[in-house]
Order: structure tokens, then sequence, then C-alpha cells
């Protein structure tokens, strides 16, 4: 016993532990559970239960629909798939984006500074009307002394080089305008009218297809006072604006043509004389309406 307790002395002193603890799990391990969650499906006869290596159906043909085993269609055209969000229903209005290239508005002008004839660009959203560097003679550039800036597209600022104030010459106008000289890069064209030409006095412009230019000291004024027709130096034409532009037009070359442009003479086309002799004790002049002498003749 003795030699027992010192062959376990020893032991101890060579450093083996007198035993092997364990320890004991404070919880249960949850059993795994063999059944799946969800029954298998065969994608090859399209039932539940098995997978399709063990299907012991025939093979069906490649690039059917797997959704409900059809063989005219695919899955994405199945009537059994759900649609998503961007599938729209029968009730969604299907809008169809049309592009329309839509031509600039352009005039032919001459200018007294510049040599040739120009196709200028109308654009009613400048503010300025600006000329391309590159046809402008150097002698004739006047320096652009104003702290008024301006900017292009994003916002990228506008170098002006200058200024040239020139007399454009065209159909139905003849007007001065302070062109700003800029770079060639940066416009294609080599002149653009801006809100200042299309805000002169001396015309009107109107827009459908085209511009039509009309002069305003040309046009008549239409209004119920007959001292203002009569004294009024200033004649301008005042139209619905719910008529068309091409009608309005119309409108104004009739009035110009055979109401202030043809020249009269000093006296009447037609000479016709009337006395009118009024004796004592008759009665007064009378002019009586086409209905009311119809009536009395009655």
């Amino acid at each position: 016993m003795l030699d027992v307790m010192g062959e376990i002395t020893n032991n101890e002193q060579q450093g083996c532990p007198q035993g092997v603890k364990r320890n004991i799990p404070t919880s249960v391990p949850t059993p795994i559970s063999l059944k799946p969650s969800t029954p298998f499906k065969c994608y090859n006869c399209n039932e539940e239960g098995h997978l399709a290596s063990r299907c012991e159906k025939p093979r069906r043909e490649t690039r059917l629909c797997n959704k409900c085993g059809a063989r005219d269609h695919q899955v994405r055209s199945s009537p059994q798939r759900k649609p998503t969000r961007n599938v729209a229903d029968s009730s969604t209005l299907l809008v169809e984006e049309e592009h329309h290239f839509v031509p600039p508005y352009t005039l032919k002008i001459s200018c007294r500074k510049l040599a040739g004839n120009l196709e200028a660009i109308v654009d009613t959203g400048s503010h300025i009307s600006f000329l391309a560097e590159a046809i402008v003679v150097t002698s004739i550039i006047e320096p652009y002394y104003n702290d008024r800036h301006f900017k292009g597209i994003n916002s990228s600022k506008l170098d002006m080089l200058g200024i040239v104030k020139d007399n454009l010459i065209g159909d139905n106008f003849n007007v001065n305008v302070t062109l700003h000289i800029v770079s060639s890069y940066t416009m294609s064209g080599n002149l653009v009218l801006g809100r200042d030409f299309v805000a002169n006095k001396q015309f009107t412009c109107y827009f459908d297809n085209q511009i039509h230019i009309v002069p305003i000291e040309n046009s008549i004024h239409v209004g119920n006072d007959l001292e203002d027709i009569c004294t009024s130096p200033d004649n301008t034409l005042e139209i619905d604006s719910t008529i068309a532009p091409k009608y309005c037009k119309e409108l104004e070359t009739v009035l110009n043509e055979y109401y202030l442009r043809p020249e009269r003479g000093n006296g009447p086309t037609v000479k016709f004389e009337m006395n009118v002799n009024l004796y004592r004790n008759h009665k007064p002049i009378l002019v009586l309406a086409e209905c009311h002498i119809q009536k009395r003749m009655k």
C-alpha cells in the first residue's frame, strides 16, 4: 500500500494529473431534422418527392419551361410566373418617347460693317446677341467695359472679347444692334440674335414653323375712339392672341397693301355733288332704318 502511495506521489511529483475532468454541457443539443423544410421537386417531370437525377421518367427536351413543364415556351414567358414591378399590366398607360429634331429659327441678314450675308440663329433664351471672332475685322471691335458677366452651358463663363455696334438689315427690319464678340469655339454658327433683338420696338416677332417679323410703323391700330384713330401717330395692330400667327400675318399684309401703302389722290375718285334745299314749314330730314321703312310701306 505504501509502495502504491509512493508511486502516485512520484507521478504527482513528475507533473502527471491525478485524473481527467470532463465538462458536462448545461444545454441539451437539438436533434438535426433529416426532413427538408420544402419537398424536393424534380425539374425533369415537375413532380415533388425526388430529384431530377433519380427521375425514372424519360428525360425531357432542353430549353423548356421549368415553371409549368410546357414545351411551347420558356420560363420567362410562363403564364404561371408572377409579374414583377417592371412589367406593366393592362391598366398601365404605355407612353412611347418620340424624338423630333426641331430646326433652329434662322434669318438671312446683312451687316454694314461685316462683309457678305449671314445666317443668324434667333435664340430667345439668350440675353444678348453675340458674334464669332473669326468673321470680325479687328479694326471695328470696340472694348467691352461692363462688369456684367454671362454664363453659357453648364454655367461656364462666357469671355467677352469686345463689342461691335452694327446695323442689321433683313426682310421687314433695319435696326441697330450691339453684337458681343466671343471666341469661335463657343458656338457652331457665326451669329446669334438674342432677346435684345427680338424685343426691339421697331418690329414684332411671331413664331410658328418659321420666324415672322412685322414692322410696327406700317401697321394700323384698331380702336373704338374716333379721335384716337384720327390723331394717333403710332398705329399698331391689336389682334386676338388666340389667332394663329400665320393668319395674323395675312391680315397685316392685307391692311398694309390695301390701306396704308396705296397712294391716295387729293380728291375723290368719283365726283358727285348733292344740293339739299330746306323750305319754310317743311318737315326736317329724317334718316330711317331699312326695316322701319319697310314697315311703313306695308
